[in-house]
């Protein structure tokens, strides 16, 4: 859970509470506020695609995490299975179909562990996929298997 700002119907500038998880093997996200200043009570909820402004208020809060793959062997699959999922960040997974990083995309620590989730599902192995805070993966090495 996160908080931004944010302009009700009224023009005051009030917090909202935002989020996201994955429910019922889906990834959500939401955002709720209540203004003081006239009474509007708002809850926006939906699956998929997360708002900039919101994942940018999560990733302030939890900070960004990367899914990164440990192998090269799995670069093709990995390619065909994502090429069309809305999350992440589309500069990074280019950079990864051009074999120039391990990194394949950044986000919310749920949307991550979302598409981790589904790759494994669709037969990657568990142990060659990760889910790292993005200051923690620059520790951590490339695998050369192949």
């Amino acid at each position: 859970m996160a908080i931004m700002k944010v302009k009700c119907h009224c023009g005051k500038t009030i917090e909202a509470t935002v989020g996201d998880c994955i429910y019922n093997n889906n990834f959500r996200w939401y955002q709720t506020y209540h203004c003081k200043n006239c009474g509007n009570a708002t809850e926006i909820d939906d699956i998929g695609n997360i708002p900039p402004e919101i994942k940018q208020a999560i990733i302030k809060q939890e900070g960004e995490f990367v899914l990164v793959s440990t192998e090269r062997k799995n670069r093709a699959k990995i390619i065909y299975l994502l090429k069309k999922m809305p999350c992440g960040d589309s500069d990074l997974f280019e950079m990864f179909k051009e074999e120039k990083t391990d990194k394949i995309f950044s986000g919310t620590k749920n949307e991550m562990a979302f598409m981790r989730s589904y790759l494994i599902t669709k037969g990657i192995k568990e142990s060659m996929i990760e889910c790292l805070p993005l200051s923690q993966e620059s520790n951590q090495s490339f695998s050369e298997n192949a």
